[in-house]
């Protein structure tokens, strides 16, 4: 089974708590975003229909940075409709997103991380009118390196962020035999999304991460 996600972000934050020494070399911020997102999906088992539309997604971002080291931990909470033939309700739940990186570039503006990353990331969809109330999930626990890239921009900065998994467990529904019964019962969610995780790297999924934040 195939899938294919394309989304566009645009974080709006609404509370930011920070910590600075006077010397610049310990900075801690507690921050809480919500998040409207472009999302466009390719579900192949959905007869490989482009679905496209709007998630409202709230997250949290809590960092620590120390003269050489960058510490960093996401969690982000989702939900949406896509629209193609019909609607189409989508869920994104990712509870880990954890950095830590070591500096790489001794300046005292500039700073340049290098590190590892891991990603727990959880999709589900259900398409009412097309697939009455089965459900469609994509789960992926991946691991890889990840470079963090802060730039002064006069009193604010630019951090730009890239990763790409190297290796994880992935996690997709399997055709089943039965199509006339189906369940979306609370502990389905969290059930089906572990259900027939496969380890593996780039023969199963690959996950590459590009961010640009002002």
């Amino acid at each position: 089974m195939k899938i294919l996600l394309k989304t566009a972000v645009l974080s709006i934050i609404f509370f930011q708590n920070g910590l600075f020494a006077q010397d610049s070399i310990f900075q801690k911020e507690h921050r809480v975003s919500f998040q409207p997102q472009f999302f466009q999906i390719k579900e192949a088992a959905n007869y490989g229909l482009v679905f496209n539309g709007l998630n409202l997604i709230v997250g949290y971002e809590y960092t620590k940075m120390t003269e050489q080291r960058f510490f960093s931990y996401k969690a982000d909470l989702g939900f949406g409709a896509n629209f193609n033939k019909g609607v189409g309700l989508n869920w994104h739940f990712k509870p880990v997103d954890l950095f830590y990186g070591f500096e790489i570039v001794e300046k005292v503006q500039k700073k340049l991380h290098l590190g590892p990353y891991l990603g727990v990331n959880y999709r589900w969809q259900v398409y009412p009118e097309l697939q009455s109330g089965h459900m469609f999930w994509f789960s992926i626990i991946d691991m890889g390196p990840k470079v963090v890239y802060r730039l002064p921009f006069g009193n604010k900065h630019f951090r730009i962020a890239f990763s790409n998994s190297v290796v994880g467990f992935a996690a997709r529904p399997v055709p089943a035999t039965e199509t006339h019964f189906y369940s979306l019962q609370f502990s389905d969610f969290f059930s089906n999304a572990h259900k027939n995780l496969k380890l593996g790297s780039y023969d199963i999924f690959n996950h590459t991460s590009f961010e640009l934040e002002w």
